[in-house]
C-alpha cells in the first residue's frame, strides 16, 4: 500500500506510485499574522522624501513580517516622482525604510482584514489607481 502526502500548496495529491492526481480537501495553512503599526519618524514636512506622501500620520496593516507590513503599506500609498529626462516616471515610498518609518507590533486596534491598511481614525487607506 502506497502512503500518500499532501502537497500544502495543492488542491490534489499525486500517489508515490505516478498512478496520477486525486483531489482532496485543501488544508488551511497555519498563519502567524500580525497586526503592525507603521509611523513616520520625525516627519518634517519639508523633508523631500514625506512631502510627496498622501499618508504622513500612523498606519495600522496586518502581515506576516514587518517586511510585508512595509510593502502592503507602500502600495498603498504611492508617490510619484518627477519623470527624469527620458520622460519615465518612477515611484518612492518613505514606508518602505527603515531610517524613515518605524513598524512596530501592535495589538491595539485588534484584528485588521488582509490587504487592508487603517489610519488611526479607523479609516481603511485606498489605493489612488
Amino acid at each position: 500500500m502506497s502512503v500518500v502526502r499532501p502537497f500544502r500548496h495543492f488542491p490534489f495529491e499525486r500517489d508515490r506510485g505516478g498512478v496520477g492526481l486525486r483531489f482532496t480537501e485543501a488544508q488551511p495553512r497555519k498563519t502567524n499574522i500580525r497586526p503592525w503599526q507603521l509611523a513616520g519618524c520625525e516627519v518634517d514636512p519639508n523633508d523631500p522624501a514625506w512631502r510627496r506622501s498622501s499618508e504622513k500620520g500612523a498606519l495600522w496593516v496586518c502581515a506576516l513580517t514587518p517586511g510585508k507590513a512595509r510593502i502592503l503599506v507602500a502600495n498603498k500609498t504611492p508617490e510619484f516622482l518627477e519623470p527624469n529626462p527620458r520622460g519615465t516616471f518612477g515611484t518612492f515610498s518613505p514606508w518602505l525604510h527603515e531610517h524613515l518609518a518605524t513598524c512596530v507590533l501592535d495589538t491595539s486596534k485588534g484584528q485588521i482584514p488582509d490587504s487592508t491598511v487603517k489610519r488611526a481614525d479607523g479609516s481603511v487607506v485606498r489605493a489612488p489607481f
